[in-house]
């Protein structure tokens, strides 16, 4: 039966210094018989808080300080099926987030206690909840009372500080969605009878809510997506008749908004996937020539240019999950040669390269949920040997491996939700192929320290000579702790195992080894 589980492992801080094995271990079963369905984890005074399903309360809050006492449920909030919490956020002294007590969705708040998770308003009607977003002090959501339709609302966290903050479309729906913060200034797309769909802002307060700019004047609509803030502007995704979909930038003044450029002018590029990076900001769009590739702006017209073509224009590539580490530019793309993999760049074309070919081949390793932990940074790939598991690296090749194989073999344990605690790292994995599922910690059973121990060559392909381990038994090491080998002989034989990094122990000292053919 297939187990999630929360994977917990001790972080290296340098490899060559702290060289460390690692082995998953069990915190605490959540579901025993089925799905637990983990989601929404927010971490907040060193708990990490998160929704999940046990089998027999069904989806609820719970919460996990990294031990099996200190993991349960914060509250039964519907004691007749699922409270189904979704859109945890963080707002001074408490978390809150929607979730239904079997008469409805409104809005909840927890200090991480039962009796301190409570519902801030039981809101009217039974509408549709989205969006909760922290502004000023204030929690600003989209919902629908059955009276004024779905519209913008507005919370302090209070029962009477909960309320409409606008009906924007008194005739029907406004549908406010897509809300960002840009220069103390709350912005968000919706619609009335007027102008159709357009940009909005909002203070906070009634008076201050207002239309932001009629760009498609009427009632055309002007759907905005993908924005992305830089500095003294922010570069957006929007729609307009003349240009369809292109990209657009302002800088919060109805005057400094319009198109930056019309990249296909043909048809539309479809700007997508904005990342700021080094004063610039990076974005997937298609031109009509090259297909859907890497482009760039500095926020002018000529400094918006195909950055990096990785196919051609047969084949568009998936180009996403944009990170910095190390002053680079990280991100995934799927070209028609690797699969989908990790690629690198320092900021230009010739810097921009494929990181490493985890899985070689066209299929690629689909690596995903990272965590940048400032010396590394911790992923999900598959390598096409142990399906889909834990991986870490420092920015460097060498410093690239399987961090943990937690369901060993070529199975997959699929890890996600990936953060650190309390100086720990904690994943949500799932053992054993099935769906069901329990949380695991994984820490260091064996204690490893470097001091004196050399081994030559390294990294190694056949033979290794070991010095500084006269006498002593030498053990070998899987990143995951499993001892694969024991041997007084200071010549090993590696050439059997696998590509990646080893533990070598002689005594209370010991190096790491990499394996690389």
């Amino acid at each position: 039966m297939k187990n999630l589980f929360l994977s917990f492992v001790t972080i290296i801080c340098t490899f060559v210094t702290n060289a460390q094995t690692h082995v998953a271990n069990l915190v605490k079963q959540i579901n025993p018989s089925g799905a637990a369905n983990i989601s929404q984890g927010i971490i907040k005074d060193n708990i990490y808080y998160f929704s999940a399903n046990d089998g027999t309360h069904g989806t609820e809050l719970w919460r996990s300080d990294g031990t099996e006492a200190g993991t349960y449920m914060v509250k039964d909030i519907n004691t007749s099926g699922n409270s189904n919490v979704v859109n945890i956020t963080e707002m001074n002294a408490y978390l809150y987030f929607f979730a239904t007590d079997n008469t409805g969705y409104d809005l909840w708040k927890t200090d991480g206690t039962e009796t301190g998770t409570v519902k801030v308003k039981d809101l009217p009607g039974n509408g549709s909840l989205g969006f909760l977003t922290y502004f000023n002090n204030k929690l600003f959501f989209t919902f629908d009372d059955g009276i004024h339709g779905s519209e913008p609302w507005v919370s302090d966290g209070t029962d009477v500080g909960t309320m409409l903050l606008k009906d924007i479309n008194p005739d029907s729906d406004s549908n406010p969605e897509c809300y960002f913060i840009f220069n103390n200034t709350l912005y968000f797309s919706a619609q009335d009878t007027t102008h159709g769909r357009e940009i909005w802002i909002s203070d906070g307060t009634q008076a201050g809510t207002n239309l932001f700019v009629d760009i498609n004047e009427g009632i055309l609509n002007f759907p905005i997506g993908y924005v992305c803030i830089a500095d003294s502007i922010f570069i957006f995704s929007g729609y307009d008749l003349q240009n369809k979909r292109e990209l657009w930038k302002s800088n919060g003044t109805s005057n400094g908004t319009g198109i930056l450029k019309d990249i296909n002018p043909n048809g539309f590029s479809d700007p997508q996937f904005m990342y700021s990076f080094k004063n610039k900001i990076y974005f997937t769009a298609d031109d009509g020539i090259h297909g859907n590739q890497l482009w760039v702006t500095d926020g002018t017209s000529g400094g918006t240019l195909l950055f990096k073509q990785f196919t051609n224009y047969t084949y568009n590539p998936s180009i996403h999950d944009f990170f910095t580490f190390n002053n680079n530019l990280l991100f995934s793309v799927n070209d028609s040669i690797h699969g989908n993999e990790l690629w690198v760049s320092d900021g230009t074309e010739l810097g921009t390269s494929l990181f490493l070919d985890i899985y070689p081949g066209s299929i690629g390793s689909t690596p995903g949920n990272f965590l940048n932990n400032t010396t590394q940074f911790y992923f999900s790939a598959n390598d096409s040997l142990h399906g889909s598991e834990l991986w870490v690296s420092d920015g460097t090749i060498n410093g690239t491996f399987l961090y943990c194989d937690i369901d060993s073999g070529s199975s997959s344990s699929s890890p996600s939700h990936i953060f650190t605690l309390n100086n720990k790292l904690y994943a949500v994995a799932n053992e054993g192929g099935l769906y069901s599922f329990s949380l695991i910690v994984s820490e260091e059973n064996i204690p490893l320290q470097n001091q004196a121990l050399k081994i030559a060559p390294n990294p190694a392909k056949n033979r290794i000579q070991v010095q500084g381990s006269e006498n002593e038994t030498i053990r070998l090491y899987n990143t995951c702790g499993k001892l694969l080998q024991e041997t007084k002989c200071t010549s090993i034989d590696v050439s059997k195992y696998e590509n990646g990094l080893y533990i070598l122990k002689a005594g209370e000292r010991a190096e790491k080894l990499i394996i690389q053919k």
